[in-house]
């Protein structure tokens, strides 16, 4: 029956941190663009029973509220339907709270689930998937563009993203999203999808569940752009770093640098190009200081980020 999306989100205001049931459905019928899943809303239609999970391979299950849970309510339900073969990935804020220790010890032994409760992600990094950015026009403006609120999981042995934080105490390059495979697969997310930017959610999404299950529908025509992808060298670098593209930029793509604050330092424009230079300074040609530096190139349709290290 192709596969379930599953919203537990309450019905907001509509206010900042608080989007209303429309405008969470909204996110995740573009995000998930030529997928056409089935959908189920708990509020309005209880919780599934396995019953009618089990009609489905793949359940995408979501809550975007960091006050409401039901996921908790749910455990025993959903570890039957992965159990039996069912692929199931979680997103939400704050679920991981609410999950007991048996969950852990069961699916993710070794894992200890650590909330960073102020707002320091500033992005989800992979090596496989396109790298997610919070939103900031729906977060609060005193977050400066960062997301709250945040799980990460230390000790996680399969990893689907790392944290990149602005303070280095607090999970940054920490496991932030993580999978089990035991009967059938579990992805958990430590952080809600909808407060990710979504065009990038758009790419992870259509990259991941038809990894999952390959009877979703994405057609090559119909699906999002994959992000760019660039190489750096040398990685660590003490002078120079060469980062070159594997073809012409489009144009008004632009190379932007940030430090792990999240503070943008410089700004190339890259349009044409294949290759382009940093020389390890700022936009006022001060040499920045030794450390970790973010390299996120735009093309307009796409975005992809890579870590460089910068030692003299």
């Amino acid at each position: 029956w192709g596969f379930l999306v599953v919203d537990e989100t309450r019905d907001g205001t509509g206010a900042i941190l608080s989007p209303t049931d429309a405008a969470v459905d909204d996110y995740y019928t573009s995000v998930l663009t030529n997928m056409a899943p089935a959908n189920w809303d708990y509020n309005a239609m209880g919780a599934p029973t396995l019953s009618t999970l089990s009609h489905y391979p793949l359940v995408l299950w979501h809550g975007d509220d960091f006050t409401d849970f039901y996921l908790d309510e749910n455990i025993a339900t959903l570890g039957s339907y992965v159990s039996s073969g069912g692929k199931l990935v979680i997103s939400g804020w704050k679920h991981p709270s609410v999950l007991p220790q048996s969950f852990y010890d069961y699916w993710f032994p070794g894992v200890t689930p650590t909330l960073v409760n102020n707002p320091h992600l500033i992005s989800a990094q992979s090596d496989f998937y396109a790298d997610l950015y919070p939103d900031s026009t729906k977060l609060s403006p005193v977050w400066n563009g960062n997301l709250s609120m945040a799980y990460v999981f230390p000790g996680a042995n399969q990893v689907i993203y790392y944290a990149q934080m602005s303070d280095s105490l607090s999970g940054d390059g920490e496991p932030l999203a993580i999978r089990a495979d035991n009967g059938g697969t579990m992805i958990l997310l430590g952080f809600p999808l909808y407060y990710m930017q979504a065009d990038l959610v758009s790419v992870f999404l259509h990259q991941l569940l038809p990894q999952l299950y390959a009877n979703v529908p994405n057609p090559e025509d119909g699906a999002p752009p994959l992000p760019v992808t660039f190489s750096c060298y040398p990685n660590p670098f003490a002078e120079a770093l060469q980062i070159r593209l594997p073809g012409k930029a489009a144009a008004n793509s632009v190379l932007e640098i940030y430090n792990l604050k999240g503070q943008k330092l410089r700004t190339l424009d890259l349009t044409g190009k294949t290759t382009a230079v940093w020389d390890g300074r700022d936009s006022a040609q001060r040499t920045v200081s030794n450390g970790i530096y973010l390299i996120h190139i735009k093309d307009g349709n796409s975005s992809f980020s890579r870590r460089v290290t910068l030692i003299r």
